[in-house]
């Protein structure tokens, strides 16, 4: 029998033993993370394993890790497809680069979005260090418009200025929220910095794609 300790951050004194082993995996609960149960897979005990200690914050920093990318990514991604497109149908880069932006970092990202706070909340509370709330529906609800509008601006381009106006806004909107956030509380969520770098990034080239269209 493996005992396994978890031990918080916060409150170290708020510890729990709960373990239910089952096969090679063991579910793992936690004293007031009672409502944020994980489970992850482990080797079979070994007889000379006896007690194992776990940091729960470091564990869960270390499964949002890949979450905090795809913002960053699918904007790397859609340089990546516009240089791609424009190599086989030569024309305007800008015009290939803000179409690959509306359809991956506008549509997709929104839409993933949209999935992980209406139908995985705790999750997502979870990876900004926040507790679930009602408001994450409603906000899943608007980004599930936005990420609608993003693939249709991939097909209709006179859709570009609209949605690239509503999401730098609110891109740029989210941004000054974490600074505040940030000054006010000492410190923030640790995947939100590369999370409110690539929506900086993101709306500063929408901002400055539609602004080079226009001109030209």
């Amino acid at each position: 029998m493996i005992t396994i300790l978890i031990c918080s951050k916060h409150d170290p004194t708020q510890t729990t033993i709960k373990t239910k082993l089952t096969s090679h995996k063991l579910l793992l609960n936690i004293g007031f993370f009672q409502k944020h149960a994980c489970k992850f897979a482990i080797p079979r005990p070994s007889p000379i394993l006896k007690v194992v200690v776990i940091d729960y914050e470091c564990f869960h920093l270390k499964r949002s890790n890949l979450m905090k990318f795809v913002p960053i990514g699918l904007f790397i991604l859609a340089w990546i497809c516009a240089f791609i497109d424009q190599h086989h149908n030569p024309g305007p880069f800008i015009n290939y680069l803000m179409s690959y932006i509306m359809l991956l970092s506008v549509g997709v990202g929104s839409l993933i979005r949209f999935l992980g706070l209406c139908f995985c909340p705790d999750k997502m509370a979870g990876l900004v260090g926040e507790k679930p709330s009602i408001y994450q529906y409603h906000l899943g609800i608007v980004s599930l418009a936005i990420g609608v509008l993003g693939v249709l601006s991939f097909v209709y381009v006179n859709l570009w200025l609209a949605t690239g106006i509503m999401v730098s806004i609110i891109l740029l909107g989210s941004v000054y929220g974490y600074v505040l956030h940030l000054i006010r509380n000492k410190g923030a969520a640790s995947c939100m910095g590369i999370i409110s770098f690539a929506n900086l990034v993101v709306a500063i080239t929408l901002i400055v794609g539609l602004y080079m269209i226009h001109m030209h």
